[in-house]
């Protein structure tokens, strides 16, 4: 055998004996249409939440319940409507990553920073998020 076909071999091998270990997991997308939804998820597994959102009324979106035993906040951020006219929606990107096996519940509320519980809040985004272990 020559020495080109014994290193493809070698890289043959070495590709199929490790793929299951080099394959990414998917990443979970949600928008307003999983409010009240449950997801499952695996250990680091990225869920992704973007919401509509208008900084120019003054509310935001605040997380306001997360077990981060098993779901970690990494992100939050404002993305500015697509075209800059005064007073038009954007939206909020919110990136959580799934830490560890368990069950929580992942609940945002839209409202005005500084107002209190006492106030309702004007909209509201929660799914139940169940994360797998690993598999060994």
């Amino acid at each position: 055998m020559n020495m080109g076909r014994f290193v493809c071999l070698c890289m043959t091998v070495l590709a199929v004996s490790v793929g299951g270990c080099l394959t990414p997991l998917a990443n979970i997308y949600l928008d307003e249409s999983a409010n009240g939804s449950t997801v499952t998820a695996s250990v680091s597994t990225l869920i992704v939440v973007t919401l509509a959102s208008n900084g120019s009324t003054g509310y935001q979106w605040e997380l306001t319940q997360l077990d981060t035993s098993v779901l970690e906040n990494t992100a939050d951020t404002y993305l500015p409507p697509a075209i800059a006219l005064p007073g038009a929606p954007g939206s909020e990107r919110w990136e959580f990553v799934a830490r560890a096996a368990g069950t929580t519940t992942l609940r945002l509320e839209y409202r005005r920073p500084g107002e209190g519980q006492e106030v309702d809040p004007a909209d509201t985004f929660e799914v139940t998020v169940t994360v797998s272990a690993p598999e060994s």
